[in-house]
């Protein structure tokens, strides 16, 4: 588990602990669909402004290299980018092809991106139905380490200790 996903499930429970008074179950769904929609809404917001600085310099710098340069870029930013920059925008980039990424070192905000609203979306379920987050969350965790073997037996993937 990341150490964010750790800081993020101790806030929401302190917050949930404060809170004293009994909600009914309207309210309480209202209530969890507005903070889901809070918790994203301010991470897109924190981050998405200098990632998107951040894309538009890698372009700007790669196509530099690529007119200026004897030497070739190693990344296709200056190919792949024009078309594919919005899919890093809105964090999806990593459900496509790689060949179609645009900053492809920039991956992992993605992933971190989307394990964040499943996080999210695990907390916020586990303040009324405590039973099936539990469920849901050992299941995930058997899937990925089914989903890790599979790719590591299929790439034949073999660790290098350096």
């Amino acid at each position: 588990m990341h150490c964010s996903g750790l800081l993020i499930a101790f806030v929401f429970y302190k917050a949930e602990k404060k809170r004293t008074e009994e909600m009914t179950a309207a309210v309480h769904a209202k209530t969890s669909s507005l903070k889901l929609v809070g918790g994203i809404t301010y991470r897109y917001i924190r981050l998405t402004p200098p990632y998107a600085v951040t894309l538009v310099l890698s372009y700007l710098v790669a196509r530099w290299f690529l007119h200026n340069s004897v030497f070739k870029p190693p990344l296709g930013d200056m190919d792949t980018c024009p078309t594919y920059w919005w899919r890093n925008l809105l964090y999806i980039n990593t459900l496509f092809p790689v060949n179609q990424m645009c900053v492809i070192w920039s991956w992992y905000l993605a992933d971190d991106t989307q394990f964040y609203i499943l996080g999210l979306i695990i907390l916020l379920l586990s303040t009324r139905y405590k039973k099936f987050s539990v469920i849901a969350t050992g299941f995930l965790l058997f899937v990925a380490w089914i989903t890790t073997a599979i790719i590591t037996l299929y790439t034949n993937h073999k660790p290098r200790y350096v």
